[in-house]
């Protein structure tokens, strides 16, 4: 949208000075700063797309060490709690019954 805006500016000053138009220098001096402005437009967004890029890449790693860490606290006790149930199965596989029912 600036672009457009900077370009169209250019265009109406150049018709303003083709037809001898008088214009404040304040304004010259502002146009004639317009191309440094708009480069150092472009040169900020640059440096904003890769500081965009680079916390992207850091949340991604932080998400995927917090995820690491999470499933290794939720997992842990899991697996406790199968190895108990493991471990009264066969516990009970073992030990005969006490009574032994036949129809």
């Amino acid at each position: 949208m600036r672009l457009i805006t900077s370009i169209a500016t250019l265009i109406r000053y150049r018709l303003l000075e083709k037809f001898e138009v008088t214009i404040k220098e304040s304004e010259l001096a502002k146009l004639a700063g317009l191309r440094t402005e708009w480069a150092t437009y472009k040169t900020m967004l640059q440096e904003a797309g890769f500081k965009l890029q680079k916390s992207k890449n850091d949340f991604k790693d932080e998400l995927t060490a917090t995820l690491a860490s999470f499933n290794n606290q939720v997992r842990s006790p899991l697996m406790m709690a199968n190895r108990w149930r493991t471990d009264c199965h066969l516990i009970a596989l073992m030990t005969p019954p006490l009574f032994i029912f036949s129809p």
